[in-house]
């Protein structure tokens, strides 16, 4: 690896921001879910992902939907709450492409996540 290689993979790395710790803070912290949830989503509101990040949370997402796990353990505060930040960064991120289909099912699976989480479609 070249010294240019070396200081630009170095720089990459302290512009990743680690998102999981904080959600993993949160979710085992005291508060409400309504509480829990709205520091997640603050949280998620100031992220700036990667482009790599954006479509791994897509991809999370659709997964999650499709294995129909996304809301199978709504106690699990980490679980929902990271599901829940990755949603949201995705729906934030494509929020001005009508096009793009994503952002409707990001939209949704948040929406779902989010009202179940705090208990208010049970």
């Amino acid at each position: 690896m070249t010294t240019q290689e070396t200081e630009t993979a170095t720089i990459e790395e302290e512009t990743t921001i680690d998102w999981g710790t904080p959600v993993t803070e949160i979710a085992n912290g005291d508060g409400s879910e309504t509480e829990k949830f709205d520091q997640v989503s603050s949280l998620a509101m100031d992220y700036s992902p990667t482009d790599e990040e954006l479509e791994t949370f897509g991809d999370d997402i659709v997964n999650e939907y499709k294995n129909g796990t996304y809301l199978s353990d709504i106690t699990n505060h980490e679980y929902m709450l990271k599901n829940i930040f990755k949603a949201q960064v995705v729906d934030s991120a494509f929020e001005d492409s009508e096009q793009e289909p994503l952002d409707s099912f990001a939209f949704d699976f948040l929406q779902n996540s989010k009202y179940t989480y705090r208990g208010v479609m049970l």
